[in-house]
C-alpha cells in the first residue's frame, strides 16, 4: 500500500485495486525502461493531481508538497501528450532532478490521445532516452488510464457511500442527543470520520454581540490553546469565511494573510472552513485541519455543505426549543397569575364588603365609648376596661380601613413621580426600628431611573409594609436590609431583600392572600393590600425565599419615562 498522505482518500480503496495500481506502474516502469514510475490521478474541476501509486521512486514528502501540490495537468504538460521533466517543477523551486531523484524524466498524458485526461504518469529515465521509443507504449498507457478511470469511478462511489452512511448515523443519532452543544460536537466528529485527511475538527457560532465567534462543538476533548484565536466577523479564516459567506479551502494556513498567528506553531497546515448560514442568517462556521498541507478536496468541501447544513439547523432548532420553553414558562406565569389576581380580587370585592358592614357598628360602639369617657368620673375604675375596649375598637378599625384600601373605589390620583422619594420617606419611618434591631440598611440605584405614573401615598404604603415585613423578620437582630432599584426594558424595578429566617414553604404560594402571615401578632393584610396596590398600577410583585438566607420582594411597574432618555 502506498502512504496514507499520498492517499488523500486512501481508507475507500480496497486493498485489490490497490495492487492493480501498482501493477501498472510496474508495467509502465519496466515497459519504458525507467528507474521508476509514479501514477497521478486527475481530480476535480481544475484536473489538479494526486499521487495514487509509486513503483521505483520513492518520492519525499516534504519536496511533494513544495513541488506538486496543487499542480494541474494543463501546468504539467501545456497541452502536449507528453512532457520532459526538466529544469524547475511548474510553480515551484524545486527541480525535476530534486523531486524524482533521478538526472532526467518523462511526463505521460493517461491516455496519450483522444479520451479526457484521466491522470499523468512520471517515469524518472536516469539518462535521456529517445523520446520515439516512448510512443510503443501506447496500449500500456491506455491500460493504465482505464486503470485509473476505474478508479476514480471506485473512488467516487465509495465517496458516496461514506457520505450516506456519514449523515444516515448523524440523523439517527440526532434524535437520542440531549443538547444542542452535544449535537454539534457529533456532527464534527462525524466530519472528521468521514474525511480521511481530516484530524480535528470545530464549530464555531456567532455570539450574542453578533461579532465574536464561540467554539461550541469539538471532535474530541477541549479546543487546543493554539486553536482559541480571537475570531471573529471578518477577522480569521474563519471570520472570513462566514462574512463572505463561501467555503474557504486553505492549502497552508502559514501562508494565508487572514490566519491568526499566536505564540505556539499551528497543529495543522491545512484548513477547510464552511459557513453555516439558514435563511439568509449568518450563525457560524464549521472547521476541518489537517497537519498535510493541501489535504482536502472539493469533494471534501461539497460533503462538508451538507453537514454544515445540518450543524444550522440544529442551532436554529435548539433555539427555536429555547424559545418556545421561554414562551411556556412565561404562560404558566401568566397564567398563575391571572389566577392569583382573580381570587385576590374576589376576596378584595368580599373584604370591601364586610369592612362596609362591619364600620356601619363601629360607629355606634364609637360614640357609645364617647358618651361612657363623658358620664365616668377621672378616678372611676371602670375606666382602665374603657380604655382597653378603645385599643380594641381602634384595631377594629384599622383593620377595615386596610380591607377598604384594596377597594378600587379608594383608588388614588396618579400623577409622574420618581419612586426614589416614595422609598426614602418610608425608609425614615423604620429608620428608627432599624438602628434599634441592629439592622443594617444598603441602599443601592443604577442609572437611568426613570419615573412612573403612580400615587406617591400608595407607593410610600407598598414599600413601608416590605420594610416592616424585612424588620419583622430580623427581629432578632443584626441582618441587613437592602433595597436596589434598577431599569429592565420597559419596566422600573425595585427589589426589597433581607437576611431573615426566609418564608416557609407551604405558606409562599398563598403570601399575598389576605390574612395568612407567618406572624403571631398580624392581621395578614399587610402583604395583600401591597399586591393590591402594585397591581392597580400595572405591575407585579414577586417573591423569593430560601430557608435561613432571606427573602426579597421585587416590585415592577411600567416606566413612564423610557431608560435611554431619562
Amino acid at each position: 500500500m502506498a502512504d496514507k498522505w499520498l492517499l488523500p482518500m486512501g481508507s475507500c480503496f480496497d486493498e485489490e485495486l490497490q495492487a492493480v495500481l501498482e501493477c501498472v506502474a510496474d508495467d509502465l516502469r519496466d515497459a519504458f525502461g525507467a528507474q521508476g514510475c509514479l501514477l497521478l490521478e486527475c481530480r476535480g474541476e481544475q484536473a489538479e493531481l494526486a499521487i495514487v501509486a509509486h513503483r521505483g521512486l520513492e518520492p519525499r514528502r516534504e519536496l511533494w508538497d513544495r513541488g506538486l501540490r496543487r499542480v494541474t495537468v494543463e501546468a504539467l504538460l501545456q497541452g502536449r501528450a507528453r512532457a520532459p521533466l526538466e529544469g524547475s517543477v511548474p510553480g515551484s523551486d524545486l527541480r525535476w532532478s530534486e523531486l524524482l531523484g533521478t538526472p532526467t524524466g518523462m511526463a505521460l498524458r493517461l491516455p496519450p490521445e483522444g479520451a479526457p485526461v484521466a491522470g499523468v504518469a512520471l517515469l524518472g529515465l536516469g539518462e535521456a532516452q529517445d523520446v520515439a521509443l516512448l510512443a510503443q507504449g501506447a496500449a500500456r498507457l491506455e491500460r493504465a488510464a482505464r486503470a485509473l478511470r476505474l478508479l476514480g469511478r471506485f473512488r467516487d462511489m465509495s465517496r458516496r457511500l461514506r457520505e450516506g452512511n456519514a449523515l444516515l448515523r448523524v440523523t439517527e443519532a440526532l434524535a437520542h442527543v440531549g443538547t444542542g452543544e452535544e449535537a454539534l460536537s457529533l456532527i464534527v466528529r462525524t466530519a472528521v470520520e468521514s474525511i480521511p485527511a481530516a484530524e480535528s475538527g470545530v464549530i464555531h457560532l456567532l455570539g450574542e454581540d453578533g461579532e465574536s465567534l464561540v467554539p461550541m462543538g469539538v471532535s474530541q476533548g477541549t479546543l487546543p490553546r493554539t486553536q482559541r484565536a480571537n475570531l471573529r466577523l471578518g477577522v480569521g479564516i474563519a471570520g472570513v469565511a462566514l462574512q463572505q459567506g463561501r467555503p474557504i479551502r486553505c492549502d497552508d494556513v502559514t501562508a494565508d494573510p487572514h490566519y491568526l498567528p499566536s505564540a505556539m506553531p499551528p497543529p495543522y497546515r491545512a484548513l477547510l472552513v464552511v459557513p453555516l448560514i439558514l435563511g439568509g442568517t449568518r450563525i457560524g462556521t464549521l472547521s476541518l485541519q489537517s497537519s498535510r498541507p493541501a489535504a482536502f478536496t472539493e469533494e471534501d468541501e461539497q460533503f462538508l455543505v451538507i453537514l454544515a447544513g445540518q450543524a444550522a439547523m440544529v442551532v436554529e432548532n435548539d433555539r427555536l426549543l429555547r424559545e418556545l420553553r421561554q414562551r411556556l414558562e412565561e404562560l404558566r406565569q401568566a397564567q398563575a397569575w391571572l389566577i392569583r389576581s382573580e381570587k385576590l380580587a374576589a376576596a378584595g370585592r368580599l373584604a370591601a364588603s364586610i369592612a362596609h358592614e362591619i364600620n356601619n357598628p363601629l360607629e355606634g360602639i364609637k360614640n357609645f365609648l364617647a358618651v361612657l369617657e363623658e358620664r365616668l368620673p377621672p378616678d372611676d375604675a371602670n375606666r382602665n376596661l374603657l380604655r382597653m375596649v378603645r385599643v380594641g375598637f381602634e384595631r377594629i378599625q384599622k383593620t377595615t380601613r386596610q380591607l377598604l384600601s384594596f377597594s378600587r373605589e379608594h383608588e388614588m390620583a396618579r400623577h409622574p413621580c420618581d419612586l426614589r422619594e416614595a422609598i426614602e420617606n418610608a425608609l425614615a419611618m423604620v429608620q428608627n426600628r432599624l438602628l434599634t434591631h441592629g439592622i443594617a440598611l444598603e441602599v443601592r440605584w443604577e442609572e437611568p431611573f426613570p419615573r412612573v405614573l403612580a400615587s406617591s401615598e400608595q407607593m410610600e404604603q407598598v414599600f413601608l409594609n416590605l420594610f416592616l415585613n424585612a424588620a419583622d423578620a430580623m427581629e432578632g437582630g443584626g441582618g441587613c436590609l437592602e433595597v436596589r432599584g434598577w431599569a429592565e426594558g420597559e419596566q422600573v424595578c425595585v427589589a426589597v431583600g433581607d437576611t431573615g429566617p426566609g418564608i416557609p414553604e407551604q405558606v409562599r404560594d398563598r403570601i399575598f392572600e389576605p390574612f395568612v402571615t407567618t406572624k403571631e401578632r398580624s392581621s395578614g393584610l399587610g402583604l395583600w393590600v401591597t399586591y393590591g396596590i402594585v397591581t392597580q398600577h400595572g405591575g407585579t410583585i414577586d417573591v423569593e425565599s430560601h430557608p435561613g438566607k432571606g427573602t426579597t420582594f421585587t416590585v415592577r411597574l411600567p416606566a413612564l419615562d423610557s431608560p435611554r432618555t431619562s
